[in-house]
């Protein structure tokens, strides 16, 4: 994924209205799937909620070993948001399943 692809991902979902509302109203109900605790997709889930006026230190993030697991968690209900490389979800995404 390039660097324009990241922030034109990250363009839409900050101007996603009830996802930034969300985050910002309390970070900790937003439920973040991505990759290991400390590592880009925690951070970048960190920087986001800073971002749109939340609390980066109450965020609730579930590390997964992998794209695949966050991507199942996503598409099971059990995550609000995930963060992985496009490659892991540009199926979903192109198949409308994922935004």
């Amino acid at each position: 994924m390039s660097a324009y692809q990241v922030n034109k991902l990250c363009h839409r979902l900050y101007h996603d209205a009830a996802f930034r509302d969300a985050v910002k109203a309390d970070p900790a109900k937003v439920t973040w799937a991505g990759g290991s605790a400390g590592g880009a997709d925690h951070i970048l889930a960190a920087l986001f909620a800073e971002a749109v006026g939340g609390d980066p230190k109450k965020i609730n993030y579930i590390p997964f070993s992998g794209g695949g697991e966050a991507l199942a968690a996503m598409l099971g209900g059990r995550v609000t948001a995930g963060i992985s490389g496009y490659g892991e979800f540009e199926g979903q995404i192109k198949a409308g399943k994922l935004r």
